[in-house]
């Protein structure tokens, strides 16, 4: 694998992470914000170009964030076929944009579109609300700030509409995400639970978590040590480099930014969590730590967790 990465690594006419890496490595705030601009638009490209999602019915919300700070941008998709696209009735699917530092993510168009090819995939799009949340972007804003973003977000959408909400989620609540995505929405996930709230199912790909013993030497080394982070050490999915700088600009040891293995296995002392969809790849150096938090998670809640590995 690692032969065949870095021949990916050589050959390949991506240019993201290596501009990326040049952002975070010299911090030039200008060569970011840049960046995250051409990002941006490549990612509505992909949306735009996805006639699947151009189908759809799309507009945008804002939810107050309690302090009075602004407020976060949502992006709410749902199929035409329903009444409106605050359908009270219907599923609410709540995505967290992917990555801590540049918040691009077309990958959620790519998602819907294979979904579209398989029957049950196909019945969520045409009968579910989807919901984007874009977050605040570290380094400029540090955990908390995405997580209460995504709090914030799904408070507003549940909340009544007589309590200055949209009271939507009648039809259930499914929190998923990809990549720092997957990370938050698991994080979001335990929040709404310990909040008394219910949650359907959690779905995440290949999110950015630390493996127990990594978690444990933060500070000393990246909390992402494993077989699977000195395997693919050149993969273009995840270079550890960036890896290391962004969750480390996003967060640190003390501050408890990404969710562990430890907090389900309480939780799921506590309370019925939901059932969990875990997807991960061989070539990506998370890949271990995926495995680990998946089966920390079947431990926890038992038979009410699914984990699928795609391998």
């Amino acid at each position: 694998l690692n032969v065949r990465n870095k021949i990916h690594e050589y050959m390949s006419t991506s240019k993201g992470f290596d501009r990326m890496m040049i952002c975070s490595e010299n911090g030039d705030v200008e060569c970011r914000t840049n960046l995250r601009e051409m990002l941006h638009k490549a990612e509505e490209d992909i949306y735009a170009k996805s006639k699947l999602v151009s189908a759809m019915m799309k507009s945008e919300v804002n939810a107050k964030r309690p302090n009075g700070n602004g407020s976060v941008k949502i992006s709410m998709m749902s199929s035409k076929g329903l009444i409106s696209a605050m359908n009270s009735n219907a599923p609410l699917i709540l995505w967290m944009e992917g990555d801590f530092i540049f918040g691009h993510d077309g990958h959620l168009a790519h998602l819907m579109q294979a979904m579209k090819s398989d029957n049950e995939g196909f019945e969520v799009l045409q009968n579910a609300v989807w919901a984007r949340v874009h977050t605040r972007l570290a380094p400029e804003h540090r955990y908390p700030a995405a997580p209460d973003d995504c709090t914030t977000a799904l408070e507003y959408l549940l909340r009544p509409r007589h309590e200055s909400g949209l009271g939507l989620g009648g039809g259930g609540l499914h929190i998923a995400g990809f990549s720092g995505g997957g990370t938050l929405a698991a994080i979001t996930t335990l929040r709404a639970l310990n909040a008394g709230r219910e949650v359907a199912s959690l779905f995440v790909e290949s999110p950015i978590l630390p493996t127990a013993s990594g978690l444990k030497r933060w500070g000393e080394g990246s909390p992402f040590k494993s077989n699977s982070y000195y395997r693919n050490a050149y993969t273009r999915l995840n270079p550890i480099r960036y890896l290391n700088w962004s969750v480390n600009e996003y967060a640190n040891i003390k501050s408890g930014g990404v969710t562990n293995v430890d907090e389900w296995r309480t939780a799921g002392k506590k309370m019925k969590l939901p059932p969990l969809v875990l997807l991960t790849e061989k070539v990506s150096p998370l890949h271990d730590a995926g495995v680990e938090f998946g089966a920390a998670y079947r431990d926890a809640a038992g038979e009410f967790t699914q984990v699928h590995y795609r391998d």
